[in-house]
């Protein structure tokens, strides 16, 4: 319990109790002290991951060991092929310290997710099941459409996926996939992100024919989220500039 300036007033002597103005310095001496209190006794609420908000919440993903700002892809006026503004005498070359990505920062509550996520990962124990079960979680609960499809597989030969059937998540969550926003450190192992190349449709792979795999005429290809980002031959690949994939993820600010 914090205590205030009356806890420290009820202890002067009898000799001074009755003397307003020793009152009023002992009150005035102790406000101080009592705020020093009251802010540590703030701290614990502040810097919780349950509560925290703005730098607070920066300060407790410095600790996880992950900040809320996100690469994406944007429209620049580098030169490109095929792209009449972009093309020879209107586009400039691009410079070796330019760049193609901008950053998005995440709100508060998409960052505490992917914090629980961040989380998962630090205490993992080691086995697919829990891994899988933290990666397939956090992306799942960043998806708005049921459709699409987000599941976790080990290959048994030293790699695992994470991939991606159906319909394609909103750009954001692609661009967190493209990332990764969740990276498994597991020495020895291959980790990959496979999205299917043609939305609303399964990955491809035999033996199987539901929701997220299926075989010849009813499969796709899968590829990497960034190819899916940035236009690298994929006829239907994500196009950021497009008014339905503007708006990322809700909530997001």
């Amino acid at each position: 319990m914090t205590k205030t300036t009356d806890d420290y007033a009820d202890r002067i002597t009898q000799f001074h109790y009755n003397r307003p103005r020793f009152q009023a310095e002992v009150r005035a001496l102790t406000s101080a002290l009592v705020e020093v209190g009251a802010s540590a006794a703030s701290l614990s609420e502040a810097f919780d991951l349950d509560s925290a908000h703005g730098v607070q919440l920066d300060m407790v993903g410095l600790w996880v060991g992950r900040d809320r700002f996100v690469p994406y892809p944007f429209e620049t006026f580098w030169f490109s092929f095929d792209e009449p503004l972009r093309g020879f005498d209107m586009a400039v070359w691009k410079g070796p310290y330019d760049t193609s990505y901008g950053k998005f920062r995440l709100a508060d509550e998409d960052f505490r997710a992917l914090l629980y996520g961040q989380i998962g990962l630090n205490e993992w124990d080691g086995t697919g099941e829990s891994l899988g079960q933290t990666l397939t979680e956090f992306y799942q609960s960043r998806v708005l459409d049921p459709a699409c499809l987000i599941f976790f597989s080990d290959n048994g030969n030293l790699s695992f996926e994470l991939n991606v059937s159906g319909e394609w998540p909103p750009p954001m969550v692609m661009a967190m996939l493209a990332w990764p926003a969740l990276d498994p450190d597991v020495g020895g192992m291959k980790f990959r992100t496979q999205v299917t190349s043609v939305a609303g449709l399964p990955l491809f792979g035999f033996d199987m024919n539901n929701d997220y795999v299926a075989g010849f005429d009813d499969g796709a290809w899968g590829v990497s989220p960034g190819d899916l980002l940035f236009d690298r031959g994929i006829p239907s690949s994500m196009d950021f500039s497009s008014p339905d994939n503007s708006a990322l993820i809700g909530g997001a600010t």
